[in-house]
């Protein structure tokens, strides 16, 4: 630690002791949080949503250079460990290796033993998305589900937001999950069925950073894929552009100019198969076409929260047979995790026919 550095008043630490001997040192004796000095904001949150859970953690700044230094996750852990659901939590591991100069981290580790409490209160469902290596120019804050009030202000709460910005922030949730609504509801009865069929669907939020430096132009920020959802409302960035759609039948991509004062909105996943395939879902890509920091704002109209995604009866006849298996959101959220498949291609799997071959 540099001189004129406040230390945790619950540690002492020894002038001899390297840098990674102490971080591990500590990580096995206290609930640990380490962070770059220029990752405050960051820590801030995840301070706030430890303590929602009832966990208060020692929190370790260390400079640039000292983080660039830290060992890799234990035993080179790619995902968390199981562990029991009531264990008590050692630590929450920030470090590893910078990319774009030294403002960011890219590896995180969650100790296995954390990894189920962080799941009852919804973080991992929603909260911070660290850059990884598939989109190392990538990374997202947001929550689960902005059709909740309580979800909205617990939210504003964990970023320690003024009055007007919880205010700015509780209008544009409100703003945006009704409009998610309104469009549901329209295309509902534009085919003849009930209007209200997605009540109570959860919509998800996230504010995406995409952190573009000269070097980086003309790669990808964000890798080919599509939502999982059933519809994503996109605000993007009026002035740096970068989204990219493919056709399905070509190839070919096309660029999404910004459009001031627009919104861009597609299909996903639950929204093809709740279709019975006549929704598309939209296969899509950010790519680098200058060096900026580039900024959208994404609400995802998820899934039903209890029961299946199906197509209903109205939708299915002898010239429209059903093409998929009754499934849940949830089965199939943990299904693009496992397979990672990001391109829709989980969706083939719940193919009747597919359900078939693999049951015959």
């Amino acid at each position: 630690m540099q001189g004129g550095q406040r230390k945790p008043d619950s540690l002492s630490f020894d002038v001899a002791e390297s840098t990674e001997t102490r971080i591990q040192r500590l990580i096995s004796e206290h609930p640990v949080i380490i962070f770059s000095r220029s990752s405050c904001c960051m820590c801030h949150v995840m301070k706030k949503l430890l303590a929602s859970i009832g966990v208060h953690p020692t929190v370790i700044e260390l400079d640039d250079h000292e983080i660039a230094a830290l060992p890799c996750p234990p035993d080179g852990e790619d995902s968390p460990s199981p562990s029991p659901k009531n264990s008590p939590v050692p630590a929450v591991f920030i470090g590893g290796t910078c990319i774009g100069g030294l403002e960011s981290l890219v590896a995180l580790h969650l100790s296995g033993h954390l990894v189920p409490r962080l799941a009852e209160v919804g973080a991992l469902d929603g909260g911070y998305v660290a850059r990884s290596e598939a989109n190392p120019l990538y990374e997202a804050l947001g929550l689960y589900d902005i059709g909740s009030s309580q979800a909205v202000q617990e939210f504003c709460s964990r970023l320690d937001a003024s009055a007007h910005q919880r205010k700015v922030i509780e209008a544009y949730a409100k703003a945006t999950n009704d409009l998610a609504m309104e469009i549901s509801r329209k295309l509902a009865e534009s085919m003849g069925l009930n209007g209200d069929l997605f009540e109570n669907w959860p919509s998800q939020f996230r504010i995406n950073k995409y952190h573009f430096t000269p070097e980086t132009v003309g790669t990808l920020g964000v890798q080919l894929h599509t939502d999982s959802g059933f519809l994503t409302i996109l605000q993007d960035d009026e002035n740096v552009g970068g989204l990219e759609v493919m056709n399905n039948k070509s190839g070919q991509f096309f660029t999404v100019d910004p459009l001031p004062g627009t919104l861009v909105i597609n299909f996903g996943d639950i929204g093809n198969a709740w279709s019975n395939g006549r929704f598309c879902n939209v296969k899509h890509r950010v790519k680098c076409k200058e060096a900026t920091v580039r900024i959208s704002i994404a609400s995802f109209l998820l899934g039903p929260n209890e029961g299946s995604v199906e197509a209903p009866m109205e939708l299915v006849d002898d010239q429209h047979p059903r093409l998929y298996v009754p499934f849940t959101w949830e089965d199939y959220r943990k299904l693009r995790l496992t397979t990672k498949h990001r391109a829709g291609e989980s969706l083939a799997d719940m193919l009747i026919s597919t359900q078939n071959r693999v049951n015959a």
